[in-house]
């Protein structure tokens, strides 16, 4: 198996993510051995966001490490794990509501795409949006 930052590198569809972390210096913090459940937007979840407001959060690591902190959530969840707590706190300090459907699962305003991908040190979750506090 990887590490968490190892599988989140290799994944193209996560390239956006992955850059962010590393910019923000989280990517130490989800590099430990201590596991972590990450929620990933998509490159295509962060292409709807639009350039103008990427740039400002790639231009501030504060902002940016704020927004990722709230798609780190401490523990080994999977996606029944999820669906079970109903609502879990990120590392950024915010709560974030979970909802089962019949064919899709929510977290927040995003669905997950792909769930309970494994790495050593925890569970990645890829969503079609990124997630924002209210």
């Amino acid at each position: 198996m990887s590490s968490m930052m190892q599988l989140l590198r290799r994944d193209e569809r996560l390239r956006t993510f992955s850059t962010a972390l590393e910019l923000s210096s989280l990517s130490l913090l989800v590099d430990e051995e201590r596991p972590v459940t990450v929620l990933a937007p998509t490159n295509l979840a962060f292409s709807r966001l639009g350039d103008e407001k990427l740039l400002q959060w790639f231009q501030n690591p504060q902002l940016l490490s704020e927004v990722l902190r709230h798609h780190l959530v401490s523990g080994r969840l999977e996606a029944r794990d999820l669906i079970r707590m109903r609502i879990v706190r990120t590392f950024g300090g915010g709560l974030v509501r979970i909802k089962a459907f019949t064919d899709h699962v929510k977290v927040g305003e995003a669905s997950m795409e792909n769930c309970d991908i494994k790495a050593d040190n925890g569970v990645l979750h890829l969503l079609d949006r990124v997630l924002q506090r209210a």
